[in-house]
């Protein structure tokens, strides 16, 4: 595309308001475009091609029924047939995906062509996904934020059977905002060691007193790689139980977070003498707060980079209050969401990192391998079945 762009400059007639602008303006401008329409070169080179086609689109998510949301919640999952309707091209591509044996499982071109190698078997088939990053941002916007239809997210979920990890690649991790479900998940979490045979360590969510161990409500974020918003960002406090959900897939190292907080017991009272009783601004005291990030994983390894947790940590200490505080105090465990037929992970999630080690106990692997403590849950029938029945209670 970058080729094209240069070739198309090189040998076209610039006209008046062309000249004015370098070509990095211009490609600045070309990659906006993609962001926003997709990947197409009829609508992201010529000027009124690309404003009609971004009517459209506009045009094609701006109804409001029911239907429109059901069908919305369905673009997110893959789950939305092609329709020749003159609107579906506008919003959704077709692209390939590989599965390695009978496990439904997809991959990546390298791990197939591996898998082939070693003589398993590989299959093909297609998917329909939104077709540009800013579409993708629209659609969590329309069905999450705006007017976040449960019923219609739940449709998409529980239809999934015993399958249903597959389906909940893009937004999995709303199934801990429904109480029965979170509550069967917290049980089938498990610690994955930092040692091999090392011991298990407790997730915070088997804490039954702590505050947001299971988010009551999601907050969806809007995340640019785009460079520093023109305008000041406003920052916020942490709140336990809100499951904080970016409006892309290209947020760094998780796919959704939230935080807990625990109230520590107080040691006993010595004979003769009263428990002090917390009361005021003293209640807060002494809480621990963990952050619970969430990773929906269909690879049996999902390692991170360091520059992507220096991503991550740049967005956080932008758009928090006392971050740099918070980090070293908090606990920090991920959970990766794994589907039912997965292998189950039997080593940590590594923080790879090019050049030689840093002796910073702050860089990126370091923190990582300092205060990440890692679980995984498989997601099985028993959840699918959970989540059809949250699907029936709210269609009563």
């Amino acid at each position: 595309m970058k080729a094209f762009y240069a070739w198309q400059r090189r040998n076209s007639h610039l006209n008046e308001e062309q000249t004015n602008t370098t070509p990095e303006e211009g490609w600045r401008t070309v990659k906006q475009r993609i962001v926003q329409v997709g990947p197409l070169p009829r609508y992201v080179f010529d000027d009124g091609a690309f404003k009609a086609r971004w009517e459209a689109i506009e045009a094609a998510l701006s109804c409001r029924s029911d239907a429109a949301w059901k069908r919305f919640a369905k673009l997110l999952f893959a789950k939305v047939e092609w329709s020749d309707d003159g609107a579906t091209h506008k919003l959704i591509k077709l692209v390939r995906v590989l599965w390695v044996g009978g496990n439904n499982r997809a991959v990546v071109l390298a791990a197939a062509a591996a898998a082939a190698a070693a003589g398993r078997r590989v299959s093909e088939s297609s998917r329909n996904v939104p077709v540009a990053i800013e579409i993708e941002a629209r659609l969590r916007r329309l069905v999450l934020k705006e007017n976040f239809q449960m019923s219609a997210l739940l449709s998409a979920l529980g239809t999934c059977c015993l399958n249903a990890a597959a389906h909940l690649e893009r937004l999995g991790c709303l199934a801990f905002l429904i109480g029965g479900v979170a509550e069967a998940v917290a049980r089938k979490t498990k610690y994955i060691p930092r040692t091999a045979g090392g011991e298990p360590r407790a997730s915070v969510l088997a804490e039954e007193h702590a505050r947001g161990r299971f988010p009551r409500c999601s907050f969806l974020f809007e995340y640019t790689k785009r460079g520093p918003h023109e305008a000041e960002i406003q920052k916020v406090d942490l709140e336990p139980g809100v499951l904080y959900i970016p409006d892309t897939r290209l947020f760094p190292v998780l796919d959704a977070f939230y935080v807990a907080e625990v109230q520590p017991e107080a040691p006993p009272a010595e004979p003769g003498r009263a428990r002090d009783t917390p009361t005021g601004d003293q209640s807060s005291a002494g809480k621990k707060m963990t952050l619970v990030g969430l990773q929906v994983t269909m690879q049996d390894t999902h390692d991170t980079t360091a520059s992507k947790m220096a991503l991550f940590m740049e967005y956080m200490r932008s758009n928090f209050n006392n971050w740099e505080v918070l980090k070293e105090a908090m606990g920090w465990e991920i959970i990766y969401i794994r589907h039912a037929e997965s292998m189950p992970m039997t080593t940590r999630q590594r923080c790879t990192f090019t050049g030689q080690r840093s002796s910073d106990p702050q860089a990126p692997e370091n923190f990582w391998e300092r205060k990440v403590e890692q679980y995984q849950v498989q997601l099985d029938a028993e959840v699918a079945q959970l989540l059809v029945a949250a699907n029936k209670r709210r269609l009563v």
